[in-house]
This record gives structure tokens, sequence and C-alpha cells, in this order.
């Protein structure tokens, strides 16, 4: 019942919507839709854990910011605007031994190696991100075969049942480095936002650390925080 009340309304935010776009509240919604509030309150907050929508007086509106980001597990992806072209480029895919840092961070032997990806994205053709992703060689090496994967999540649920619940970040603003730096197009000394990250399935053990390199120049950030 949820899913039906949650295809409505992204239904209702129709690609290339300018301004702000006012929803329903949850009461209007419930009683329009035949649901309950609670229904008409999850399917929301769904929404909101995709950054699409905010809660404003008597209602809901539409997050319309062109260039928004939203900081979640589903990464790059999630949050991009309306008729924005997401593209992904593999930049370089290997099986490499790991530094002391993932190394650690993934739980490996000392004679364990991993998949090393690294990745390029981008935005309306514009770079955005890259990304350097390892995985443990032991039980992704399949990864080799197809390293242009757009979601590696995706990747890890349907070919190894493994479903990402969890992850643990650090954030900090740092001048890019000359090889970053070429490949997001900035100046000499140009800070990025970079993204130090461990993921972990559902047994709760490590499975992908990244780090990522992000410009964030003319994006907004969405964050909720829960307790």
């Amino acid at each position: 019942m949820r899913e039906h009340v949650e295809a409505h309304l992204r239904g209702l935010l129709a690609p290339g919507g300018k301004g702000e776009l006012r929803l329903p509240s949850e009461r209007a919604l419930a009683t329009a839709l035949g649901v309950s509030r609670i229904t008409a309150r999850g399917a929301y907050q769904a929404l909101m854990n995709e950054g699409l929508v905010t809660p404003a007086p008597r209602g809901y509106v539409a997050r319309r910011a062109k260039h928004e980001a939203v900081l979640t597990l589903d990464g790059f992806t999630r949050g991009i605007g309306p008729g924005q072209k997401i593209e992904t480029r593999t930049l370089a895919a290997a099986i490499v031994a790991p530094e002391r840092e993932v190394m650690e961070a993934l739980n490996l032997g000392l004679e364990e190696q991993v998949v090393r990806l690294r990745r390029l994205r981008l935005l309306d053709g514009r770079p955005y991100q890259v990304e350097d992703c390892h995985l443990s060689a032991r039980h992704f090496s399949d990864l080799l075969a197809s390293p242009s994967l757009p979601s590696l999540y995706q990747y890890l649920l349907e070919n190894h049942g493994i479903k990402v619940l969890r992850a643990e970040q650090v954030l900090a603003v740092l001048p890019a480095s000359a090889e970053i730096g070429g490949l997001l197009d900035l100046g000499p000394g140009a800070n990025i936002l970079f993204l130090r990250r461990t993921s972990y399935d559902q047994r709760n053990s490590p499975v992908e650390y990244v780090r990522i390199h992000l410009n964030p120049a003319g994006r907004e950030f969405y964050m909720e925080l829960k307790r």
C-alpha cells in the first residue's frame, strides 16, 4: 500500500519543473488515496530519505535544487535533479595488494588481495567525482568481468546476495592533487570534498572501502540525521 502512495507522489514530481512544488499534507494525501495517515507519512519519509521532498507548513515541498547531491548509501545517483544525465566511466580495474588502511578496513589477511576500481562520474557531461573502490578479491574477483556496472551495490545484491545496510564515513575538505584535479577539470589549488567510507552488509561484515574525491562547486548536499 505504501508503495502505491510513493508511486503517486513520484508522479507528481514531474521532470523539468521549476520553482517550488507544493505537495499535499499527510492528512489530505491519505484522504485522497483512501489510506491511513501512517501510510501517507511512510511514503513521504521514503521520499525524504532520497532528498526529493522536505517538510513545509501544511504539507511538503519538492526539493528543486539543480545540483543537489544526497549523501546516502546509494551514493551518486540519488538526488540528481530531473532530466540530468549521469555517466560512469571505469578508468582502471585490477587485483592488487591492499594498502594497510584498506586491509584494516576490510579485515583482510596479510596475503589477501583486493579488487580496485577507479571510476569517474559525470553529471551532464562534466566530471563530478572520482571513486577508488576496494573489495576483497577472494570474494569479488568476478567484478573484473564487468567493471563498468553503474551500481556496485546492485551488483553485490544480484550476484552475491549482499545488501549494504550501513557505512562509517569520514568527510574532509582537502586541496585536490594534480592527478585528481586533472580528472575533475579543476584549477591548481582547488579544494574538493574528500570522503573515506567503509560499507557493511547485513551480517555487519565490511564489504567495500572507498575513497571519493568530489567537486562540491555549485552543489547542495542534503543529509538527514537520526537517533
